[in-house]
């Protein structure tokens, strides 16, 4: 696809939109999104202008690259632990043997979460600070009322 192709452009814009919604939302500065931003409307606007020569595409031109961008359904996000062993795997270079020994689960599970994440990312999502998720909570306790009325243990008796 073209880089002055107005549709791609539109699908920039809208992406870097999105960007600087969630970076203001987590208080990060968005001063060079918004300048990116603007360059790209700068120039769609710029391209606004009608053609002066309809060109007409050549069957060997028609493919995938050549199609406008598609509305892209809502996904749902994947856990926090997807993106844990997306980055230890992408962005670290560890194996996914190794991950998967430390996240208590299969190498075919780490694939899985990766291949989730990559397609969240290929969707037009920004990969979220790690820093910004919140920890997972420890599941409660399943305990008898009477057991908790009792108080703390004494001296190793139950």
């Amino acid at each position: 696809m073209p880089a002055d192709d107005p549709d791609e452009l539109r699908y920039k814009a809208k992406a870097l939109d999105r960007q600087i919604h969630w970076f203001r939302s987590m208080g990060y500065p968005v001063d060079s999104l918004v300048a990116k931003r603007d360059a790209t409307q700068s120039k769609l606007n710029s391209l606004q202008s009608p053609p002066s020569t309809i060109t007409i595409a050549q069957p060997e031109d028609v493919g995938e690259e050549s199609k406008p961008p598609t509305t892209r359904k809502r996904m749902k996000e994947p856990a926090a632990n997807a993106f844990a062993a997306y980055r230890a795997v992408k962005l670290a270079g560890l194996k996914q043997e190794d991950v998967g020994h430390r996240l208590g689960v299969g190498q075919s599970t780490i694939s899985r979460w990766i291949d989730k994440v990559v397609e969240w990312l290929e969707g037009g999502n920004v990969l979220p600070d790690e820093l910004a998720a919140q920890p997972p909570r420890p599941k409660p306790i399943n305990m008898e009322p009477r057991k908790l009325e009792q108080g703390p243990r004494r001296r190793g008796r139950a």
